[in-house]
């Protein structure tokens, strides 16, 4: 309701800006810089008010659209306010997150992660994230940990789909762990000689 009535506000402010465009070409009178300047902070005001007259879940949702639409950078502002209204918002975090990855910020990546695990430990997803990231980066001791716990999760609730996606990089991982052991025996043999 709030939300409505400062968008309505804007409006009505962006259209006596756009009015007094338009009638200074025409000739007429202008409104004095002092007018212009307080239209523009109400106009300024209305639009952080209406941002802020939003639930967390909307900021969210705002947040997931700008990460879709391959915008990170500007989700995290919604994604913020998002978790100052709702801390406990798990997925907020987690999308936090995915838009640090992006930006290739994995301090602040891990750090979300991190806390999405400390809200929610029971939440699957979180694990997995946060699995997939030290995979990517090449901690693949830590992304087994962080797999099997998704693993356990995702049995737990059931989900078919996750359980084989984590299983997948759970073979790879044990590949990759397996190729490391090699290479390491490979290393030792030959410094030995």
């Amino acid at each position: 309701m709030l939300g409505g009535f400062f968008f309505v506000i804007c409006q009505f402010l962006l259209y006596m800006l756009y009015y007094n465009r338009k009638h200074t070409l025409r000739g007429k009178k202008q409104l004095s810089l002092q007018k212009r300047v307080f239209l523009s902070l109400l106009l300024s005001f209305g639009f952080v008010a209406s941002a802020w007259a939003l639930t967390a879940n909307e900021l969210l949702e705002t947040g997931v659209d700008a990460l879709l639409d391959k915008n990170p950078q500007a989700a995290i502002p919604y994604l913020n306010q998002a978790l100052v209204k709702d801390p406990k918002l798990t997925r907020a975090y987690l999308c936090r997150a995915g838009a640090y990855e992006a930006l290739n910020n994995n301090t602040a990546a891990f750090q979300d992660y991190d806390k999405a695990v400390k809200v929610d430990p029971h939440y699957a997803n979180s694990y997995e994230l946060r699995g997939y990231l030290h995979y990517r980066l090449g901690h693949f001791k830590e992304a087994k940990v962080d797999l099997n716990h998704a693993q356990k999760w995702f049995k737990k609730v059931k989900d078919k789909d996750s359980l084989k996606r984590v299983a997948f990089t759970q073979r790879l991982i044990e590949k990759r762990l397996a190729k490391a052991k090699i290479q390491e025996q490979l290393l030792q043999k030959k410094t030995s000689t």
